[in-house]
Formats: structure tokens, C-alpha cells, sequence
């Protein structure tokens, strides 16, 4: 054990105790620290050399073939309502549609063609339009 001195002069040898308790404790959390902070780089290290840009390309194009596939399926249900006659149902399964793709012109030309059937030319009009 070290010797203290403090401005009164010698350290008890219960304060002295209590110091270096404090700096083992102290050194221990360094040690702890230093080794956490290398695991650190070399798990840094490691992920460098995964290749994380192409797996979030690839997620992205799995994202997008999964939107293409719901719109596809809310114009196949709006085709159904037309097919039965209900250009009223069809045009909202066609909405839902365009709220996932604002600009898709298939689902602008289906809507304006519902339009067309139920006379309402304006309507009909601005789908097309934006179609094309």
C-alpha cells in the first residue's frame, strides 16, 4: 500500500485503504472500458466488411415488389367491381390503389373510365389527363 498525504499530513490507514480501493475499482473500470471500446472497433471492423448498402438495396427492392403487388391486387378488385357492375366500388378499390402510387396511369385511366360510365365527364376529364 501507498502512503498518503493530505494537508493535514498522514492519512489514516482506513483512508488510505478507502484510496486505493477507489483507484483499483477505478483501474478495473478502465481495463473494462478499454476492452469494451476494442470490442467495439472490431465489431465496426466487421461491419465494414458486410456489405449493409447492398442488404438495404436489397430490402428496399423487396419493399417495392411488395407495394407493386398490393396495388396490383386493389386494381384486380377493382376490376372485379366492374366486372359486376359497380363503378362506385370499383373507383375506391382503385383509389386505395393510387394512394399507394399517386401517379400510376393504369389506376388514373380505370378511374376515368368509371367517370366516364357514371357521366361525370370533369372527373373523368382530370383522371385522364393526369394519366397522360
Amino acid at each position: 500500500m501507498k502512503m498518503y498525504i493530505n494537508e493535514v499530513g498522514n492519512l489514516s490507514l482506513c483512508e488510505a485503504n478507502e484510496i486505493d480501493e477507489l483507484i483499483q475499482k477505478s483501474q478495473n473500470e478502465i481495463v473494462s472500458t478499454t476492452h469494451l471500446l476494442e470490442h467495439c472497433r472490431g465489431m465496426i471492423d466487421q461491419l465494414k466488411m458486410l456489405d449493409l448498402d447492398n442488404q438495404l438495396k436489397n430490402y428496399n427492392n423487396q419493399l417495392l415488389a411488395l407495394l407493386d403487388e398490393l396495388i396490383a391486387k386493389y386494381i384486380f378488385l377493382g376490376h372485379c367491381w366492374t366486372y359486376l357492375g359497380d363503378p362506385f366500388s370499383s373507383n375506391e378499390a382503385y383509389s386505395s390503389a393510387l394512394k399507394l402510387d399517386q401517379n400510376n396511369a393504369d389506376v388514373l385511366t380505370f378511374i376515368g373510365r368509371n367517370y366516364l360510365q357514371l357521366g361525370n365527364y370533369n372527373k373523368a376529364k382530370i383522371s385522364l389527363s393526369k394519366a397522360f
